[in-house]
C-alpha cells in the first residue's frame, strides 16, 4: 500500500505522520525514511530546513543563501545531504513502513530523489508520504499512480485522518 497525504502547508500532515509512526513503532513496526523540519532564527524567521532520519541522522536540506545549482525561492538546496540521507533509507527493504516527509519542491530538485521515490512506490514495502500541492509534474504523476491512495488533510478532516491512516496501514499489514 502507498498512502499519500496532501494538503496546504501547515495543515497538519507531518503531525499526523509523526503520530502514526509513534503508534506503529509501539506496535513493533520497523520504520525507515525521513522528516523535514523548518529551522527558525531567534526572531522566528525561517532560515533553513533540515532532514532528519528515523535512525537519528541529520543534515541540511536547504538554507537561505546556500550556494547551490538547485534553488527554490530564496533557498539553495543541499543535494548532497538530501541524497546522502534520504536515498539509502528509501531503499531499505527490511522496513515495514517507508516514510517520506515530504515529496516537495526542494526534494524534487534531485533527479536521484525522484527516482528513489518511484522505486519505493514500486516496492512491496508500505509507503506513507506527504506530497506537495504545487503544480510540478512529478507531484501529479505520484498522486495519479494507480497504486496509491490519496487522503486530503484539511482543517476539517485532520482530526479523523490519524485514525483513517492507522486503520488503512494496519489493514494492509
Amino acid at each position: 500500500m502507498n498512502l499519500l497525504l496532501v494538503g496546504k502547508p501547515g495543515v497538519g500532515k507531518t503531525t499526523i505522520v509523526e503520530q502514526v509512526v509513534a503508534q506503529l513503532q509501539a506496535d513493533g513496526w520497523r520504520v525507515s525514511g525521513f522528516f523535514t523540519r523548518e529551522v527558525r532564527d531567534t526572531l522566528g524567521q525561517r532560515t533553513s530546513f533540515k532532514i532528519v532520519t528515523f535512525d537519528g541522522a541529520e543534515g541540511e536540506l536547504a538554507r537561505i543563501g546556500l550556494a547551490s545549482p538547485a534553488r527554490i525561492g530564496r533557498y539553495g538546496v543541499n543535494l548532497q545531504d538530501l541524497e546522502r540521507l534520504a536515498l539509502p533509507r528509501l531503499r531499505a527493504r527490511d522496513a515495514d513502513l517507508l516514510v517520506i516527509d515530504e515529496i516537495g519542491k526542494m526534494e524534487c530538485a534531485s533527479a536521484r530523489f525522484r527516482r528513489a521515490v518511484e522505486d519505493a512506490l514500486d516496492a512491496p514495502t508500505t509507503v506513507l508520504a506527504t506530497v506537495g500541492t504545487g503544480r510540478l509534474r512529478f507531484f501529479a504523476a505520484v498522486r495519479e499512480r494507480p497504486d496509491v491512495e490519496v487522503l486530503e488533510v484539511t482543517e476539517r478532516t485532520r482530526a479523523r485522518r490519524l485514525d483513517d491512516v492507522l486503520a488503512r496501514l494496519r489493514d494492509s499489514a
